[in-house]
């Protein structure tokens, strides 16, 4: 007996099933392995903890502004802060310190103690004892480098300009004659009066000894015809 066209539509709808469900088993993504709870716990913790550290400097920096503000105001020309264990405080005080123009210096708080503490200064006073370049706090260092290029950058640019000058000055010769006028500016280059004096010095020293040969020579025959007389 045949099959009937509503058993044929049921087969094939079967089939498609078939086929759809191992294209989703294919395509199925695997799940991602799950964190155990210590592990959430402890990845918490850590970023709690970050988060805590980022409001404490975020403070610390507010304060150090607050002082600052407050010492830009007093007649006093030098400020001092505990020199903090953390390094990044540290920095926190000498940045904020170069913001509102001051400057800093690592110094013992009396002499001999050695009991370190950052001075902020309005107006740096004179030091006659020089540090040692690997005594400078890390701003320091970086402040000292910025200011040794900016000084290499600026001798450069001048020496640049001298050269320029010199040569303008060599191309360009102005005299002032007993007349009242003026003499024309020279318009030729360096490089053209220095080839002009290069030919110039050799046909002198050509002409030279043309001379020096034609006497020699005039000499010579007139000492010929004597001993012939």
């Amino acid at each position: 007996r045949p099959p009937t066209p509503s058993t044929r539509w049921c087969e094939t709808m079967d089939l498609l099933d078939d086929i759809l469900a191992g294209v989703e088993e294919t395509y199925k993504t695997t799940a991602k392995p799950k964190q155990s709870a210590q592990a959430k716990r402890m990845a918490e913790f850590q970023r709690q903890m970050r988060e805590r550290a980022k409001r404490q400097q975020q403070q610390f920096r507010k304060k150090i502004q607050a002082m600052l503000a407050k010492f830009k105001d007093s007649p006093d020309n030098e400020i001092k802060f505990p020199n903090e264990p953390e390094e990044q405080r540290r920095y926190t005080i000498h940045e904020v310190a170069a913001e509102f123009g001051y400057t800093t210096r690592s110094e013992e708080s009396t002499e001999g103690s050695g009991i370190k503490v950052i001075v902020v200064y309005k107006e740096e006073p004179e030091d006659e004892r020089p540090l040692e370049f690997n005594q400078l706090t890390p701003y320091q260092k970086a402040e000292l480098q910025r200011k040794i290029g900016v000084a290499r950058r600026k001798a450069r640019t001048k020496k640049k300009k001298d050269d320029e000058y010199d040569a303008a000055e060599l191309a360009t010769s102005l005299t002032k004659p007993k007349m009242k006028e003026y003499v024309p500016k020279d318009k030729r280059s360096v490089r053209e009066i220095h080839r002009q004096l290069l030919a110039k010095r050799a046909a002198e020293a050509k002409a030279k000894e043309a001379s020096e040969s034609s006497s020699s020579s005039s000499q010579k025959y007139q000492k010929g015809e004597t001993k012939k007389i």
